[in-house]
């Protein structure tokens, strides 16, 4: 038995310690074979004198990354309720994206984009001759505001 105070209060220290990693909730994105196959609602914007791209991806159960084109950065955000993600997907559903053609991109461009597998429906804008419709750009606006608080 040890009787040395000072390797008994390490001891617990480094026990406290442990269970409080342990205890940490990770942070884990969700499979690629999962990402690949669900739906997933991605929007950002890019362009300007760098050409960087902000993008993030919204997955239905409610998880949130960002990506950074020019630094290749991922970023798992805190994710969305998964009440939440399913309104937002609904609402681009809605929108009927792909229908749209709606691909008028400026110098800086904004987008949104509903995955679902491998198709893609798309919507582009920033030139200021073309204004998005006002539904698209209120979803965008939802989103970014919900990205912009995780």
């Amino acid at each position: 038995m040890i009787k040395n105070p000072f390797i008994l209060r390490l001891a617990f220290l480094l026990s406290l310690f442990i269970i409080y990693l342990s205890s940490c909730r990770s942070h884990q994105l969700t499979s690629q074979a999962d990402a690949d196959t669900g739906r997933q609602v991605i929007f950002g914007s890019g362009g300007g004198f760098s050409g960087q791209v902000i993008e993030y991806t919204l997955l239905e159960n409610g998880q949130l990354s960002r990506t950074n084109s020019l630094s290749k950065e991922k970023i798992i955000l805190k994710a969305l309720p998964k009440k939440e993600a399913q309104s937002y997907f609904e609402q681009a559903e809605q929108l009927h994206l792909g229908t749209m053609n709606f691909k008028h991109p400026g110098n800086l461009y904004y987008f949104i984009r509903l995955k679902k597998g491998e198709k893609a429906e798309e919507v582009l804008w920033g030139n200021t001759d073309h204004p998005v419709p006002a539904q698209v750009r209120a979803l965008y606006e939802s989103l970014e505001n919900d990205a912009a608080q995780k």
